[in-house]
C-alpha cells in the first residue's frame, strides 16, 4: 500500500512538473485563466502554424534567452493564406492559458521586447485577443457563416508602441498597458465598435460596452487577418479572399491570445526579440 501511494505521488508530481514549461500548450493545468506561468521552447514554437514567410525561434541575446520573431521576405505570399484577401507576411505566436478570461479582468499587459531589423516605418508588432461577446462559447463554426461568427466573436487589438515604453538596463523596452491606457482598439467589421477605438487607430481604452461577460476564447474567429484552414471545406481552398457568406469553418482555430509581427499587407524585412510577456497574472518566458 505504501508503495502504491508513493508511486501515485511521484506520478502526480511529474504531471505538475510538465505544466508551465516546454511547448506552447503547458501551464494551464488546474489554474484560473490568466494565472500561473508558461515557458515556451523551440518545440512549442515549431508547433505554431505559420502559413506565410515567418520565422519563430529561440535565441540567446546577452544574458537572456528570448524568442525571435521575423518576417524576412519582401515578396507577397499567395492570396488564400489568410481568411481575407491579404498577401503580406505575418508571424503569429499563440499563448495558452487565457480561455475564459473576462475582458473586465484583464487588468494589465506587459511586453519586454527589442527591435532587431525594421526596414519600413514603425516596427509592426501588436497583440490580438479573440473575444466572445457573451462568453457562452456556443458557436459552432461548421454551422455558421463568416459574417455570423464575426458578429459573435471580436478581435481586440493592443498596440504596444502607441505609447512609449520604458527602456530597461539590458536594452529591452517594457511596453505596458491597463484598460484605461489609450492603446486599445477593436476590429469592428460591419458592426459597432462597442465603445472602443477602431483597430486601425488602437488609441482608446479597453472595454466592451454592453457586454459585461465578454471573455477571451480559444477557437475559430474567422477574422480576415488570421490564417485560413484550406482543408476544412472545398469552398475554403480559393485564391481569393473569403466573404461574410462563406463558411466560418474556413478560419483556422487559434488560441485566444496572439502576438503578431507584420500584417496582411507587410512586405518589409522585420525582426524583433521578446524576452518576457505578462498578461494579467500570467508570466510567459522562453527557454
Amino acid at each position: 500500500m505504501i508503495r502504491f501511494f508513493t508511486a501515485l505521488l511521484i506520478s502526480f508530481a511529474a504531471l505538475l512538473a510538465g505544466c508551465g514549461s516546454g511547448g506552447g500548450g503547458g501551464g494551464s493545468f488546474g489554474l484560473a485563466p490568466g494565472t500561473g506561468s508558461l515557458v515556451i521552447g523551440s518545440s512549442g514554437l515549431a508547433a505554431m502554424p505559420q502559413a506565410n514567410c515567418a520565422n519563430l525561434s529561440i535565441t540567446v541575446d546577452g544574458a537572456s534567452t528570448v524568442m525571435n520573431i521575423s518576417t524576412p521576405c519582401t515578396t507577397a505570399t499567395a492570396v488564400g493564406t489568410f481568411v481575407g484577401g491579404g498577401s503580406g507576411n505575418k508571424a503569429i505566436v499563440q499563448f495558452d492559458g487565457f480561455d475564459g478570461l473576462k475582458v473586465s479582468d484583464l487588468a494589465s499587459v506587459e511586453l519586454d521586447a527589442r527591435s532587431i531589423v525594421n526596414t519600413s516605418g514603425t516596427q509592426l508588432f501588436y497583440m490580438n485577443f479573440v473575444v466572445d461577446l457573451d462568453c457562452v462559447k456556443d458557436e459552432v463554426p461548421a454551422s455558421l457563416q463568416i459574417g455570423q461568427m464575426r458578429d459573435r466573436r471580436k478581435i481586440v487589438v493592443w498596440q504596444p508602441n502607441a505609447v512609449a515604453g520604458v527602456v530597461q538596463p539590458d536594452g529591452y523596452t517594457r511596453y505596458s498597458a491597463t484598460p484605461s491606457t489609450n492603446q486599445w482598439g477593436i476590429v469592428r467589421g460591419a458592426t459597432p465598435t462597442f465603445g472602443m477605438a477602431n483597430h486601425i487607430d488602437a488609441n482608446g481604452p479597453l472595454g466592451i460596452a454592453g457586454f459585461p461577460n465578454a471573455c477571451i476564447v480559444d477557437g475559430v474567429s474567422a477574422d480576415g487577418g488570421l490564417l485560413r484552414d484550406r482543408s476544412a471545406a472545398v469552398s475554403c481552398a480559393t485564391a481569393t479572399g473569403l466573404g461574410a457568406g462563406d463558411p466560418a469553418i474556413c478560419g483556422l482555430a487559434s488560441k485566444g491570445v496572439l502576438l503578431l509581427l507584420g500584417d496582411s499587407g507587410n512586405f518589409a524585412n522585420r525582426s524583433f526579440n521578446v524576452k518576457r510577456l505578462k498578461i494579467k497574472d500570467r508570466v510567459i518566458t522562453f527557454q
